[in-house]
């Protein structure tokens, strides 16, 4: 479950999903604007953002990173 509160799920799957209605479209002979899909993923990807249900773990990895050298730095001056 930890998945589902990745950006990175999130950010793949409205990719997929564009690929796939586009793809069905074509398949069944109807047309939606690829950024109409965009828009509807990203205002639903947005609520779960707000609602505390996704959340970017970049920001905190690159706080890691940073952290980390800081104290290699220190163990080599030492």
């Amino acid at each position: 479950m930890k998945i589902f509160k990745s950006y990175g799920f999130w950010t793949a799957f409205a990719g997929a999903v564009v690929l796939l209605v586009n793809a069905l479209g074509e398949l069944f002979g109807f047309s939606i604007e690829s950024k109409l899909i965009e828009n509807v993923i990203l205002a639903f990807a947005g609520v779960l953002v707000v609602l505390g249900v996704v959340s970017m773990n970049g920001e905190k990895k690159a706080e890691q990173d940073e952290k980390g050298e800081n104290q290699q730095q220190n163990d080599d001056e030492n």
